[in-house]
């Protein structure tokens, strides 16, 4: 055991600290753990702006999808997402390591973030069973 490790037993340890006031700093340390677990990953403001696909890949046998999908996010959370024929709109948020979109009267979707920084965003996703890889930049 190293010294520090040692000397925070002997303080929780101690007499200075009753068996509630140790109970409390477990109590607040749990909490604060707890927090901070469930902050995403990610800052959702690097995500707001228009994004491009420049690469959209199936995981397990490299086929490479050339269908248009080019994504707008807005600072209040709302998204567009242009597939050529098609738009989607409805709404966004992170969660951990997810961007979580719901469309207009539609269901939930997942995408894992695999990478987000200002300028370029990679995701995984899970459609129809297979696994597609999609890298976008502004």
């Amino acid at each position: 055991m190293t010294s520090r490790l040692k000397k925070i037993i002997v303080i929780f340890g101690s007499s200075r600290f009753s068996k509630m006031d140790n109970m409390k700093m477990f109590s607040l340390f749990f909490v604060l753990l707890l927090f901070a677990s469930c902050q995403p990953k990610w800052d959702y403001l690097d995500l707001v702006g228009d994004w491009n696909t420049v690469s959209w890949v199936i995981d397990d046998s490299n086929e490479r999808i050339e269908n248009q999908m080019d994504f707008s996010f807005k600072q209040d959370k709302t998204y567009k997402i242009d597939y050529g024929t098609i738009v989607e709109r409805g709404k966004y948020w992170l969660e951990t390591d997810y961007l979580v979109t719901v469309e207009e009267g539609q269901y939930e979707k997942k995408v894992k973030i695999l990478n987000l920084t200002r300028d370029s965003f990679e995701f995984r996703m899970n459609r129809a069973g297979r696994y597609e890889t999609v890298l976008l930049v502004k």
